[in-house]
Parts: C-alpha cells; sequence; structure tokens
C-alpha cells in the first residue's frame, strides 16, 4: 500500500531498490521451464517403473508423492539459505545441481 509520499512502505521494495535483478519475464519463463522439466522427470519416472511396478495407481501417487517432497524439501532449504546469502547469486547453481542430480539419478 503507497504511502502518504507515494513511496512504498514494504520493507521488500526499499531492500531492492536500485538492486539488479531477475525481470518479470525471465523469472516467468524460468519457473515454467523448471516446472516442465519436473513434469519430464515424473513422466520418464513412470515409464521406467512401469515394467516392474505396472502402471497403477500407486505407482502414479509415489511418483508425483516424491515429486511434490522433492520441491516441498527444495522450497525450504531454498528458503532458508536465501535468508542468508543473495539468492541471484545461488540461482544458477541451485538449478545446476538440480540438473546434475536428476541426471546421476
Amino acid at each position: 500500500m503507497p504511502s502518504v509520499t507515494g513511496l512504498s512502505s514494504s520493507p521488500v521494495a526499499e531492500g531492492t531498490r536500485g538492486r539488479p535483478g531477475l525481470g518479470p519475464r525471465a523469472a516467468a519463463v524460468l519457473v515454467f521451464g523448471a516446472s516442465a522439466a519436473v513434469l519430464v522427470v515424473e513422466i520418464v519416472a513412470l515409464r521406467l517403473l512401469a515394467p516392474y511396478l505396472g502402471l497403477t495407481l500407486e505407482t502414479s501417487t509415489m511418483v508425483i508423492g516424491i515429486a511434490l517432497t522433492a520441491i516441498a524439501l527444495g522450497s525450504w532449504l531454498g528458503g532458508r539459505v536465501a535468508d542468508q546469502v543473495d539468492p541471484l547469486r545461488l540461482l544458477a547453481p541451485a538449478l545446476g545441481v538440480s540438473g546434475a542430480v536428476v541426471a546421476l539419478t
């Protein structure tokens, strides 16, 4: 909510003023791409498990549950780390590490 002077009273807005960052379009593309990559990993996991466990509701639920658990843990850990280190510095390494972990899996 703007104040009487027209400046924002939000501490987030004050802390990021003049700081280079990721634009809204770039952030949207990054989130869309990462979400699409997670979906591809889920589909590949289902296809790899289907010959052994069958393509059942339980198998699909397990894969989706594991993916959502990994997303939740990553968000929690990322939030804790972002409180201590500039998030823009960690963006590329975090995506690189996650890609390497998926490749190893």
